[in-house]
């Protein structure tokens, strides 16, 4: 709760003295998972969000909006699928086969010389049988979120 974040008193409180840490330690701590983020787009690592655009807990553009804008200027290849009009839960996706999709190509990316968009032929052509007709719709919604 240091943004807009409604955020909860006891959790924080019981976060400080987990780590021992105060207040201003706490918030001047560059040792989190966003502060780390040049080693992993170095590697070529993509990463991937999945975050409801209502969330008031953890608001996307204090929180995946910063991830995005940071590790694309890093170079590193990032989706953020983003659910209209929901909070902070469900996390996941009622169809998780766009995740799936997103983890196939990051192997076949590492694999290859040249990486495969979200909209190339090659990644169209992914699945096959009952999953085809689902994946294709979701490419052409993904590749405007890259």
């Amino acid at each position: 709760g240091k943004g807009k974040g409604k955020g909860h008193v006891r959790t924080w409180r019981a976060c400080l003295a987990a780590y021992g840490l105060n207040e201003k330690q706490a918030v001047a701590f560059r040792g989190n998972p966003i502060d780390g983020l040049a080693p992993l787009a170095k590697a070529g690592v993509p990463l991937i969000h999945v975050v409801g655009d209502a969330d008031k807990v953890v608001p996307v553009a204090e929180n995946t909006a910063i991830i995005e804008e940071r590790y694309k200027k890093l170079g590193g290849h990032v989706m953020v699928i983003h659910k209209s009009g929901v909070g902070h839960h469900p996390h996941s996706l009622k169809d998780p086969a766009p995740l799936l999709e997103f983890i196939e190509q990051a192997g076949r990316r590492k694999n290859k010389s040249t990486p495969a968009t979200m909209g190339s032929p090659e990644a169209k052509g992914l699945h096959s049988g009952k999953h085809k007709g689902r994946m294709a719709r979701h490419h052409d919604h993904f590749e405007t979120q890259l």
